[in-house]
């Protein structure tokens, strides 16, 4: 018996990819997950609405889009706006690894243009 080939653009095969994974979810028994009072506390604190305002600069004009479990937080630059805390700190950890990249790059840099003297 000749096996039978299936033509699948990528749209196509991640949409059926998708279903089979939403039908295996759905047929998955929920688990409940109880939480301590401290966890409690923390994702309460992580959840709590804060101002924040990201800075516009010369260079960076854009809006920011930050995600978070599955929500995409559009904040433009410039203007104070209220984000859960969590969002607040996911910015200021992405700045932090940006310094530590650039310093990175420029100790890099120094040291390779120290080798070619």
């Amino acid at each position: 018996m000749a096996e039978k080939k299936i033509t699948l653009t990528e749209s196509e095969l991640m949409a059926m990819v998708a279903g089979m994974v939403e039908a295996k979810l759905a047929d998955a028994p929920a688990k409940k997950i109880e939480l301590t009072e401290e966890q409690k506390a923390i994702e309460e604190h992580a959840r709590e609405l804060v101002d924040f305002k990201i800075p516009k600069t010369k260079t960076q004009r854009d809006d920011v889009f930050i995600g978070l479990n599955g929500v995409r937080y559009s904040i433009k630059r410039g203007v104070t706006v209220k984000v859960p805390r969590a969002v607040k700190m996911i910015y200021e950890e992405s700045e932090e690894q940006d310094a530590i990249a650039a310093d990175l790059v420029d100790a890099a840099a120094a040291r390779l243009e120290e080798m070619m003297k």
